[in-house]
C-alpha cells in the first residue's frame, strides 16, 4: 500500500511540473518559421495634457522612420502582416477631485468608447493592420484633452511584416521588349530609306 501511495505522489508531481511547463507562453510576436520580421517604431516625445481642449498628434511612418530592433525601415513594396498601436498613459490618480477624459482618434478613426474615455494610469492597445496596411504605411494618431489633467509617456506601433524584394522584370519579358525595340529600329531605317528612294 505504501509503494502504490508513494507511486501515485509521485506521478502526481510530475504531471503537475509537465502541465505547468505546457502553460509557459513561449510563442514568438511573429511567425518564426516563416518570413515575418518583427518591429517597433516608438514615439517617447509624451506630453502633459492640462489646457482646455488641447490636442498633439503623432505620426508614424513605417517606410521613413528607423525601425527597431532591424534598423532598417520597411519598403513600399512590402506587406504589414499585423501591426498594435500601444499607448501608455500616465494620471496623477486624483479622481476623487476630477475625473479626466480625452478622445482618441487614429487616421481619422475614433474607437469606440473612446470618443470622452476616463483617462488612468496604464497602457491601452488597438489593433491598426487595417489602417497600415495600404502603401503609405503612415498612421496618425490624435489625443485630445475633454477634462482634467494626464500624460502620455510614449505610443507605439508594434507588428510584423514581410520583406517583399522590389519587383525586376522577367528575362523573357527584356527579351521581348529588347526584340521589339530592334525590330521597330530596323522598320524605321527601312521607312527612311524607302521615303529617300521615292524623292529621288
Amino acid at each position: 500500500m505504501k509503494k502504490l501511495l508513494f507511486f501515485m505522489v509521485i506521478l502526481f508531481v510530475s504531471l503537475l511540473g509537465v502541465s505547468k511547463s505546457s502553460l509557459a507562453c513561449n510563442t514568438p510576436f511573429c511567425n518564426a518559421g516563416g518570413q515575418e520580421i518583427e518591429f517597433w517604431d516608438i514615439k517617447t516625445d509624451g506630453n502633459w495634457f492640462n489646457q482646455c481642449g488641447e490636442s498633439k498628434t503623432w505620426t508614424f511612418d513605417l517606410d521613413t522612420d528607423t525601425l527597431t530592433p532591424t534598423g532598417v525601415n520597411i519598403d513600399p513594396e512590402d506587406t504589414i502582416n499585423k501591426a498594435y498601436l500601444l499607448i501608455y498613459f500616465t494620471d496623477d490618480e486624483n479622481d476623487w477631485y476630477k475625473k479626466e477624459y480625452a478622445q482618441l482618434i487614429y487616421d481619422g478613426y475614433t474607437p469606440p468608447g473612446f470618443s470622452n474615455f476616463e483617462v488612468d494610469a496604464g497602457r491601452v492597445s488597438f489593433n491598426v493592420s487595417s489602417f497600415l496596411s495600404g502603401a503609405d504605411h503612415q498612421l496618425t494618431v490624435t489625443i485630445t484633452r475633454n477634462s482634467g489633467d494626464f500624460g502620455v509617456s510614449w505610443l507605439k506601433v508594434h507588428g510584423c511584416y514581410t520583406d517583399n524584394p522590389p519587383q525586376v522584370p522577367e528575362p523573357d519579358s527584356l527579351l521581348l521588349a529588347g526584340t521589339g525595340l530592334v525590330m521597330m529600329g530596323c522598320f524605321l531605317v527601312w521607312r527612311r530609306k524607302k521615303i529617300k528612294i521615292a524623292v529621288k
